[in-house]
């Protein structure tokens, strides 16, 4: 139960801070509570990183990367066309749906990953 709370801490911290700032502030508070719990620090870490990047890429903070999308070609008149070829495969019709799809589905395989983590942890012990 204490890893989902802190899975959901660093997920709503994620969508309104900067990775390093989460990664700075939640560090020394989390992981000598997880330790006790019998994580390890690279899983620690891990949950820190997915949680956090899950975070950055959902609205409020995901949101603009949609709308840098959708003004591709405003950006594109003024750049050359290298950065036009980029910015075009970048943007295959993806819009705010598609990203919270994307959100959902990796938010669900954390889950599932953690809970099976969770359950070969019981087995050992």
């Amino acid at each position: 139960m204490i890893f989902l709370l802190v899975n959901i801490i660093l997920f709503m911290l994620g969508t309104f801070l900067d990775m390093a700032a989460t990664i700075l502030i939640c560090t020394p508070i989390f992981l000598p509570i997880c330790a006790q719990y019998g994580m390890g620090p690279v899983q620690f870490g891990m949950v820190m990183l997915i949680n956090c990047a899950l975070g950055l890429n959902t609205p409020p903070v995901g949101h603009d990367a949609v709308r840098r999308l959708r003004h591709r070609r405003r950006l594109g008149r003024h750049g050359d066309a290298h950065h036009l070829a980029v910015l075009r495969r970048a943007d295959r019709g993806a819009d705010a749906r598609d990203l919270r799809a994307g959100v959902l589905a990796l938010a669900a395989g954390a889950a599932a990953g953690a809970a099976r983590l969770h359950q070969l942890r019981q087995d050992q012990g």
